[in-house]
């Protein structure tokens, strides 16, 4: 565990939780906490603001050391050519920051690439101090290729990535999505997103109210809202004895209830709560039958974690990296996008015909992605990176 001799890591990322948003980057966040045991860990990170620049914000965060900084950025116009400059003269500030203040690093840890790369790759070659890349980013998945395009960009990104010590990818379905785009390295390792254990688990009560749990950020394209809307609005028109939760927001949050009221859908079966988090969030899994993620992609689907180890049985598409983390008796699969298999399964829970164990599920998300799970394996990168 951590001592003061333990080497200090340097976290870029290009997502992470700040005061305009709390959620996003969450996973990334999860992770810098889940090596604090291990090592010292500091962040820094810049992000973007079309309205303003801000100071460095210095903050100490569940033993996490963080430096943030918003610049802004044009949205329009020839100068929006610039925001990537912009960026990197604002992690350069960060950077230097972090020196000044007496941080001795030995690791950079980057997340998600590719700008973020960068100056890990200049203190490599300036100071000799390796680097690992973690992706999260769906955009390499086959139902978002065309997000990943430009030479410069592609050129770019396979250079770093086979610049840095090793690759990791939360999902086998990433890295080989990965792989398609000649994004790697000689070195390629899993490493999954983190459950808090400690915070997820099951509360020991049965629901009172049979109910089923949608938790995400509501962007129609990838998550597929509209498509459990018009399965609950053909279960509803059948029977009566459940509720169904969606929690979060997002870009088509509005758009998802106006359809919700254009389908007719009682109220008495359907609520919408807006974003939940800490305790609150626990509760809701534990006061849940099931949950529901019907996306039509994903890398992981870090709520399917949490709801395992809160030991709810899932009904999940069949997308990225889902079917790496289910099997027959942890939930139900279904066909991205087929709304009759959707039902199938959501009748099949109601009438309690799918019943799982809920020390099984909880095991099984300590033994791998719990904190001390995920922060040993990167720990143990980061060890084999200093003695390179």
């Amino acid at each position: 565990m951590i001592s003061r001799h333990s080497p200090t890591i340097l976290f870029i990322p290009r997502w992470y939780p700040h005061r305009k948003d709390e959620i996003l980057g969450l996973f990334v966040k999860h992770h810098a906490e889940a090596i604090v045991p291990f090592h010292p860990v500091v962040v820094i990170y810049a992000h973007p603001d079309p309205e303003k620049t801000s100071a460095i914000e210095h903050t100490v965060e569940n033993g996490v050391t963080i430096y943030r900084k918003a610049f802004r950025v044009r949205t329009s116009g020839p100068l929006r050519l610039f925001n990537p400059l912009v960026y990197l003269l604002t992690i350069i500030r960060l950077w230097k920051r972090v020196t000044a203040d007496g941080h001795h690093i030995s690791v950079v840890h980057v997340h998600v690439l590719t700008r973020t790369a960068l100056l890990a790759y200049f203190l490599k070659l300036r100071h000799g101090i390796p680097y690992i890349v973690t992706e999260h980013w769906s955009r390499y998945l086959p139902a978002n290729a065309h997000l990943f395009n430009g030479w410069l960009r592609k050129w770019l990104t396979r250079f770093l990535a086979r610049q840095a010590f090793v690759v990791t990818a939360v999902t086998k379905a990433l890295q080989q999505a990965m792989n398609s785009h000649k994004i790697s390295n000689e070195r390629q390792a899993i490493v999954p997103n983190v459950v808090d254990i400690q915070r997820f688990k099951p509360s020991g009560t049965a629901p009172a109210v049979k109910t089923l749990l949608h938790i995400g950020s509501f962007d129609e394209p990838a998550k597929n809202v509209n498509g459990i809307l018009r399965t609950i609005s053909k279960l509803a028109a059948k029977r009566s004895d459940f509720i169904f939760k969606f929690v979060g927001d997002g870009p088509d949050w509005d758009k998802n209830r106006e359809y919700a009221q254009q389908l007719g859908i009682p109220a008495e079966n359907i609520e919408f709560t807006g974003p939940v988090m800490g305790d609150a969030l626990v509760t809701l899994y534990n006061e849940s039958t099931a949950f529901v993620l019907f996306s039509n992609y994903e890398t992981q689907g870090i709520v399917l974690l949490e709801a395992f180890a809160c030991g709810i049985p899932v009904i999940a598409s069949s997308v990225g990296g889902i079917p790496e983390i289910m099997d027959p008796e942890r939930g139900i699969l279904v066909e991205p996008g087929n709304e009759q298999q959707l039902e199938a399964a959501l009748i099949t829970i109601l009438d309690g015909n799918f019943a799982v164990e809920k020390d099984r599920l909880r095991n099984y998300i300590a033994e791998n992605f719990s904190n001390e799970a995920v922060g040993r394996q990167f720990h143990e990168w980061y060890n084999r990176a200093l003695q390179a």
